[in-house]
């Protein structure tokens, strides 16, 4: 067996080399756009990266909750949000197939210290099939529609907006500089819009690896976004979002999670140039998973950072009852090289899977070749 063992190691070593090298490819070679990107665990809500990841889980039915509470020299706001995500399969389907049915909140902006209110109402649905007999390889598609309202109140707060920490979806035209202390008027104005997204997905499940590839579409309906005054360049320009993951065995309990999404934002629909609020972010993180022990209280942990501007340690915390606890927090530590970035976050999201699925697909160390070499050694 200690052959076995040795044997499965240098093999996993090889194809994380292999990975990772094929991962940080992808990397430097995509640029792409994305609908929101202010929260630190934005995976903690999959269907706001890609509507195709509606039902993409191991249990029948998962809700979630998160807070982050954000702040910058210059403003502090909070972001909120919640989903339910379910999995739903009959008789009739056939292996790996099933449909995906979802609705998602998510607010920004809310606390008395920020004037800017922005919600987001979504409905996701998606269909999920294999591509090959034994499953290794899977496919879905999803679509999502939205309702967004927004509202600026000058009477709740100082007319700042920063926007590293305010979410997008809205364009906020003029609103940088502060109402003065003495102002007794106060300013209100609205806008909302419905919007379409859609998605698709893929996964490679091997025997030591599992890789997902994720692309989303976003405002098909480019929607006119402009909350502060009128502005005939403010529809909505269609964007993509673009999300890699691997979760690697290392043995038959823990394995290595590298998860990385890329985004872009600025470019408005009839625009010829970057807007001046013009961002450009990705994450980059890996994590450390156990993904064999359903029956007992553990946890997970890892870092990301956001365009190596930042430093975030993360804790995931599971318990046997489908309850899962996320904690973060986000700070920049170059300051020599990125003395503008001050954003800090602070985050938890929790989880609670409410039915499980009894026999989810898991990845193993070893192959059937590594079984059949040890029986000829011993036998």
């Amino acid at each position: 067996m200690s052959k076995l063992i040795h044997f499965s190691f240098v093999l996993n070593h090889y194809i994380m080399k292999k990975s990772i090298l094929s991962f940080l490819f992808t990397l430097f070679l995509v640029e792409t756009f994305a609908q929101d990107a202010r929260l630190s665990q934005i995976w903690s809500m999959p269907t706001m990266m890609n509507p195709a990841l509606t039902g993409v889980m191991d249990e029948k039915l998962l809700a979630g909750t998160g807070y982050s509470g954000q702040s910058t020299n210059k403003a502090t706001t909070t972001h909120l949000y919640g989903f339910i995500n379910a999995r739903l399969n009959t008789k009739r389907m056939k292996e790996g197939e099933y449909f995906g049915v979802g609705a998602s909140y998510y607010q920004y902006g809310s606390t008395s210290s920020n004037a800017f209110d922005a919600r987001f109402m979504a409905l996701s649905a998606s269909y999920h099939f294999n591509l090959s007999k034994d499953g290794v390889h899977s496919a879905g598609f999803g679509t999502q529609f939205v309702h967004a309202n927004a509202i600026v109140q000058s009477s709740r707060a100082t007319l700042v907006f920063d926007k590293e920490i305010n979410g997008g979806g809205f364009r906020w035209t003029n609103i940088e500089y502060p109402i003065l202390p003495s102002a007794t008027f106060s300013i209100e104005k609205r806008s909302s819009y419905l919007d379409w997204n859609s998605g698709a997905f893929y996964r490679y499940s091997g025997d030591h690896i599992i890789l997902d590839i994720g692309v989303g579409g976003y405002h098909y309906l480019h929607p006119k976004n402009s909350i502060s005054q009128i502005d005939f360049e403010s529809r909505l320009r269609g964007r993509l979002t673009f999300q890699t993951a691997m979760t690697i065995a290392m043995d038959d309990v823990n394995s290595l999670y590298i998860n990385n999404i890329f985004w872009k934002e600025g470019l408005y629909w009839r625009s010829t140039a970057l807007d001046a609020n013009n961002l450009v972010t990705n994450w980059s993180g890996v994590e450390w998973k156990r993904h064999a022990d359903r029956k007992r209280f553990y946890a997970d942990f890892g870092v990301y950072t956001r365009s190596f501007k930042t430093l975030m340690p993360y804790l995931s915390a599971y318990s046997p009852t489908g309850l899962n606890m996320r904690f973060s927090f986000e700070f920049p530590f170059n300051s020599k090289y990125f003395e503008a970035y001050t954003a800090r976050r602070l985050e938890v999201a929790l989880r609670y899977a409410l039915f499980k699925d009894k026999n989810p697909k898991e990845i193993t160390a070893y192959t059937n070749a590594d079984y059949e070499k040890q029986f000829n050694d011993e036998y």
